[in-house]
């Protein structure tokens, strides 16, 4: 019989006793082999996280550490040891589940085109309105029947045209904003919470903020593009920082206690 056989059978052979020293390299071959797969895996799972379900994946990889990453486009992806148990890892992320949260909306926001003054059409509170431009001795921003009127003298300006209609957005986010937060701080008065001051800004990672030493509440102008339902729960979202500073259980049960319907008004960030 050929030598080749020969060793093929020497080699099943050793695998199965323990004891030989041979087989015992065979065994930590096998073992290694697994252990590469394992390595190799990667999987998608789901949690709730403060009432949230978000989808992660799972990569099995020799690594010391529980590792989480958001990603740009807002997914979440998550390394750990192949004995590191499920249970471990759905535990760490529990423990991060405000700053996790933050960070998808965050990732998912910069992904969303603002409304660009010199487009021929703008969103405003959920609807789009088409922009046309017109001659005339005065300049201006006029909106009229779903439409809004640029005004301009010459209306080959492009530069004064997206100058008038960042004036206008802005003029109509600090009106806006400043009534919601007329109409959403009673619902909190009874906490404690003074009426802060209100201040307006372009962000690219966050809808809000709060600087509750500060007593002051920052909003989003991007939100003039949503409906105003949306901008109420951003504009509480705030305001309960001031009775919470963090996004842990308590914090999130004050929302759903002021608006039951918060989890829905989110929801209408996602529509664009």
């Amino acid at each position: 019989m050929p030598s080749g056989d020969k060793d093929i059978r020497g080699h099943e052979r050793l695998c199965g006793k323990a004891q030989d020293r041979k087989g015992r390299g065979c065994l930590r071959r096998k073992a290694n082999r697994r252990q590469e797969g394992m390595n190799k895996e990667l999987s998608r799972r789901r949690i709730v996280l403060n009432g949230q379900d978000i989808e992660y994946e799972l990569q099995r990889k020799q690594v010391k550490n529980i590792n989480l990453r958001i990603r740009q486009d807002g997914t979440v992806y998550v390394s750990a040891s192949p004995t590191v148990s499920l249970t471990v890892i759905e535990k760490f992320m529990q423990s991060r589940s405000g700053l996790i949260l933050s960070a998808i909306e965050g990732a998912k926001l910069a992904q969303r085109p603002l409304n660009d003054p010199a487009g021929d059409r703008i969103t405003v509170l959920g609807r789009v309105l088409p922009v046309t431009v017109i001659q005339g001795s005065s300049q201006g921003v006029e909106q009229k029947n779903g439409r809004l009127y640029v005004m301009l003298k010459d209306t080959s300006d492009g530069g004064k045209r997206r100058q008038l209609m960042q004036k206008y957005l802005d003029g109509l986010c600090a009106e806006i904003f400043c009534e919601v937060l007329e109409r959403v701080y009673p619902l909190i008065r009874g906490w404690g919470v003074k009426k802060p001051e209100i201040k307006l800004r372009t962000m690219n990672s966050r809808w809000g903020s709060c600087a509750y030493t500060k007593g002051r509440i920052t909003i989003n102008k991007r939100l003039i593009a949503y409906p105003i339902a949306a901008a109420e729960m951003v504009t509480l979202h705030e305001l309960c920082h001031f009775v919470h500073p963090d996004h842990s259980k308590d914090f999130y049960a004050l929302m759903q206690t002021l608006m039951p319907d918060w989890k829905a008004r989110k929801k209408l960030l996602s529509s664009k």
